[in-house]
């Protein structure tokens, strides 16, 4: 499965997508408070042992690529295709500095839930630390809604309109 919007190519995330570029994301996203605290990845052998459990899981994990440089910029990733409840978890990683705050989600978003409806799956949750207050406005503006407010956290939730 490959989807190509204007700018990017989004495609499953294989092997050879495990580079010290990605490792670094993750070390960032951890050091920022961001990420997961718990990730443990930290050489490529882990990494590669990551993209192989996750793409051997009902899941879809796929890799986001600029169109025109085929640049590995960021990973988006739904956690788990939940087809009795048609609902899944969505999570996303914009690495690469340079894309960050440059309507990657905007751009993608609207493929990908063409997409998720044409599998079964008609709502997309996701949590979000509080901090992030940029991602929390691009999720909102992307009509999630806040269903839960912890305190670290929120929880949105989106059911996508089928067209």
């Amino acid at each position: 499965m490959i989807l190509k919007t204007k700018r990017f190519i989004l495609k499953p995330l294989l092997e050879n997508n495990a580079t010290q570029s990605y490792i670094n994301w993750l070390i960032d996203f951890r050091n920022s408070g961001q990420g997961l605290k718990n990730n443990k990845i930290i050489t490529i052998t882990d990494l590669k042992n990551y993209i192989i459990e996750k793409n051997n899981s009902d899941i879809l994990f796929l890799g986001i690529f600029l169109r025109n440089k085929i640049l590995h910029i960021g990973n988006i990733k739904f956690e788990p295709l939940d087809y009795k409840k048609n609902q899944t978890t969505m999570g996303i990683l914009i690495g690469d500095l340079e894309w960050r705050s440059k309507g990657v989600f905007n751009e993608i978003i609207i493929d990908i839930e063409k997409y998720l409806v044409k599998i079964g799956i008609f709502k997309i949750n996701l949590a979000v630390s509080k901090t992030n207050l940029h991602a929390i406005h691009v999720y909102k503006k992307n009509n999630f809604k806040v269903v839960k407010d912890e305190e670290k956290d929120i929880f949105m939730s989106k059911k996508i309109k089928v067209t």
